[in-house]
């Protein structure tokens, strides 16, 4: 849902692609997040073939909540650290991160 509140509606094969998430088991996905009223599948207008996933405002309501709760859960996983080795360790995992997304495209 995050990843929906940054880009903006995307597309099921979009969405399975950003999350690296195979294609079916998106499916699936988001058939429990619209059965929840968290999303909506909207055809797109650019191509009526396929359909853009949208935030509800209860999805949105949810993904707020959901994002203050692991901002607070970092911060105490964090304490140790100072900001010079919160910052060498955000590189490190954008390396590892980096490393397995071209293992896998």
């Amino acid at each position: 849902m995050s990843t929906l509140v940054e880009s903006g509606p995307l597309t099921q094969i979009d969405l399975a692609t950003a999350l690296s998430i195979d294609r079916t088991a998106m499916v699936y996905l988001l058939d429990e997040l619209e059965d929840r009223g968290l999303v909506e599948r909207v055809r797109n207008p650019n191509d009526r073939r396929s359909f853009l996933i949208h935030l509800t405002p209860e999805g949105r309501k949810i993904q707020r909540k959901a994002a203050g709760e692991l901002a607070g859960q970092t911060e105490m996983l964090l304490k140790p650290l100072d900001a010079a080795e919160r910052r060498q360790l955000v590189d490190l995992l954008g390396r590892i991160a980096g490393y397995w997304r071209e293992l896998h495209d």
